[in-house]
């Protein structure tokens, strides 16, 4: 998985607001609208963040997380609404691209604001047709359908750790359900800024493999932390070796190194790591497929709205 870490120091990233179907919005929009903001940028990364932050009358800096959209050849897109405003109201915004946290790339450029304004209040309709005599129903703040079909929630990714576990093989066969093989752990480590420790040899991954090459993962393992809690993790996922890949599983033959998708949820007793049982956590990566070895980086998925989930 060097590739991805290196990718920073190797291409260099710019950050775009709007497209040419979609431009950025920019000088008068209409009040009470929400607008939105397509952001591209200009080398894909799994580990790509962008935010918007924005401010109302030179108030307060608030923070929107940008959706994920289409990737396109190499590049990433990512999809924000503006607030809807009041007439007269001025809203500056601008978006800044994170990865694993550092700042790669801003739009604009140079760190400044784009800005729109509402369209002023006599330029609004003057009159609001009677409401029935038996009263509407109040209006909902949130939709019953997106028939826009773009993204309505934003979300971030904050890095766990990154693991490195060595297998073994227990081959079952063909059985019902697909071909088995238990996988376990010979050793393993977790390395991070929250996910930190060793993998007890007892665990492994009793895995399904289907006869169009997709893996159905199970994952079972313990990790020791240095402050001596003990972490159980359990965790779903795919790995794909495609059909050519599942007739070399078959006979003995490991090759390649495809990737490797997990959904890892975590369990402990010990009080110092109660915030780790809250968490819903994505792994992706790789599995070298001679060596038995699978690498894997952790990430916790926050999501996060506008207007703010709870209200």
């Amino acid at each position: 998985m060097s590739e991805f870490r290196d990718a920073p120091l190797r291409v260099p990233c710019r950050l775009r607001l709007g497209t040419t179907a979609e431009p950025a919005p920019a000088g008068e929009i209409a009040p009470g609208v929400r607008s939105m903001v397509v952001m591209t940028a200009t080398s894909w990364h799994p580990s790509n963040v962008v935010d918007l932050e924005l401010r109302i009358d030179a108030g307060r800096v608030q923070l929107v997380h940008a959706a994920p959209a289409i990737a396109g050849a190499g590049t990433q897109s990512f999809v924000a609404y503006l607030p809807a405003l009041r007439p007269g109201q001025r809203l500056d915004y601008r978006a800044q691209l994170r990865r694993a946290g550092q700042l790669i790339a801003e739009a604009p450029e140079d760190g400044g604001w784009r800005s729109v304004t509402a369209a002023a209040a006599d330029a609004a309709p003057r009159s609001l047709p009677s409401a029935p005599a038996s009263g509407p129903a109040p209006a909902s703040a949130f939709p019953a359908y997106c028939t826009a079909g773009t993204p309505r929630f934003g979300y971030g990714l904050e890095f766990l750790g990154a693991l490195t576990v060595q297998l073994r093989a227990e081959v079952l066969g063909h059985t019902p359900q697909g071909y088995r093989i238990n996988f376990f752990v010979v050793h393993g480590e977790a390395h991070g800024p929250r996910l930190k420790g060793r993998v007890r040899p007892e665990g492994g991954d009793w895995m399904c493999i289907r006869p169009d090459g997709v893996g159905e993962v199970d994952i079972k393992i313990t990790y020791e932390t240095p402050d001596g809690a003990l972490l159980l993790e359990q965790s779903g996922g795919v790995f794909d070796i495609g059909q050519k890949g599942y007739a070399d599983v078959v006979r003995g033959v490991y090759t390649g190194a495809p990737a490797f998708f997990a959904t890892p949820t975590y369990v402990t007793a010990d009080p110092r790591w109660q915030w780790i049982n809250l968490l819903q956590c994505f792994g992706f990566g790789r599995v070298v497929m001679n060596e038995l070895r699978v690498e894997c980086d952790i990430y916790a998925p926050r999501l996060e709205s506008q207007p703010p989930l709870n209200s």
